[in-house]
């Protein structure tokens, strides 16, 4: 691992925050990390996915210290007994705040770590330019500004959506809609991009990621049992190549409506299809359209308060933007390889948070693809029979002309 930290940026850097937050933190040179306070190596020795499980949900809901730095890499090693892999087999984790990457990039990270091509240095993401450190008085003297600065965007910004007529979508309330408490099953299907292929194919121009939503519906529909329900899922968009906003995560959340009222799986996938299409392109013109953005000019001192304040327990709303998440992030070809050995599959957990309990996330290397459903224990006690669910479904879509029953 020390021999590939100059493949990527985020590795030799940490976060250094101003007294008081009077200022915007930055990023600094750290070109010796510790290694122990970085990579860990635990010995997985009860068979089966639960010690996995249990390994992978700690690091899910442990803090990172951005002051001490913003990854840590994890190896499970021996895992056995585990439907789908081989024995003893090491999981190796890439965990990464944020703030000093988004998906894209942490693809682009664990290919370069585990590659030994060299030409796959992972090229930055953000704006890279050195700066020199301000004093602390020129900075408590710029904060006002700052300020000021942030509310006119909030203003702006205010404004600007009261002029846009597109409404809002709003879908039903689900027990997935709460308060999380960060006790989370991990839980992965098993499946093949060919597979995946093959179903999208029955819908002219839809892809692989408008499939998964169409197993997720199909499958929500059924383990919830509401039938008069509307589901809606987020979807995360890279806009890097639309608009360079010069930091290192540029995710736009789009919503997307599941279309649970159309009641033909073949008929669904295509309606999800055109409504993914439309949250693309809706997303790609206001990335590039002039508008205010106050979300990139927050001073840190507010972005800390929000923090507390999102804390406060209120009761869950009516209805909601979204019911789940549902990601996709392709890894490439299977040629990464760890001390020799190969690669047999990439999955890839999300945290839940606040109002999401339930997470959908779709990688693959290869031929290989893994859904990974992240959800609140108590949201969802019986994780089998969901994952149950969506196998059915994906057999079913695999029928050329198949309903969902």
């Amino acid at each position: 691992m020390a021999n590939r930290l100059d493949r990527s940026p985020i590795f030799t850097r940490r976060l250094h925050r101003l007294p008081g937050d009077v200022g915007d933190p930055y990023w600094i040179d750290d070109p010796t990390p510790a290694m122990d306070q970085h990579v860990h190596v635990t010995a997985v020795k009860d068979p089966g996915w639960e010690p996995v499980e249990s390994a992978l949900a700690d690091l899910l809901s442990a803090p990172m210290d951005l002051e001490d730095s913003a990854w840590e890499v994890h190896f499970l090693t021996g895992i056995h007994g585990v439907d789908g892999l081989p024995d003893d087999c090491c999981a190796a984790v890439v965990k990464a705040h944020h703030s000093a990457t988004d998906g894209l990039g942490l693809v682009a990270v664990v290919r370069a770590l585990f590659t030994d091509d060299r030409t796959e240095s992972v090229l930055p993401r953000g704006d890279q330019r050195s700066v020199r450190i301000p004093p602390l008085m020129l900075s408590a003297v710029r904060a006002p500004l700052s300020y000021a600065s942030f509310a006119w965007s909030m203003a702006a910004s205010r404004l600007h959506a009261r002029r846009d007529s597109t409404p809002s979508p709003a879908y039903t309330t689900t027990r997935f809609n709460d308060r999380v408490e960060l006790e989370q099953w991990i839980r992965v299907l098993w499946l093949s991009v060919d597979g995946m292929r093959r179903i999208s194919r029955t819908v002219p121009g839809a892809t692989i990621n408008d499939v998964a939503m169409t197993m997720v519906s199909l499958a929500l529909d059924r383990y919830l049992d509401l039938p008069r329900a509307s589901f809606g899922s987020t979807m995360p968009l890279d806009t890097h190549d639309v608009r360079d906003s010069g930091t290192a995560n540029q995710t736009h959340f789009a919503n997307v409506d599941l279309h649970n009222d159309v009641e033909d799986p073949h008929a669904r996938l295509a309606a999800i299809r055109e409504s993914t299409s439309h949250a693309k392109e809706l997303t790609r013109s206001s990335e590039v359209a002039p508008q205010p953005r106050p979300m990139e000019k927050i001073p840190p001192g507010v972005a800390r308060l929000l923090g507390r304040l999102a804390t406060i327990r209120r009761p869950a709303p009516p209805a909601v933007s979204a019911t789940t998440v549902i990601s996709n992030m392709p890894h490439g070809k299977d040629d990464l390889t760890l001390l020799g050995a190969p690669v047999v599959g990439a999955f890839m957990p999300m945290p839940t948070v606040d109002g999401m309990g339930l997470i959908h996330h779709v990688a693959s290397v290869g031929d290989s693809l893994a859904l990974t459903v992240t959800v609140e224990k108590a949201m969802m006690p019986d994780p089998d029979r969901y994952l149950a669910i969506l196998r059915d479904v994906y057999t079913e879509l695999t029928r050329p002309g198949g309903s969902f029953t």
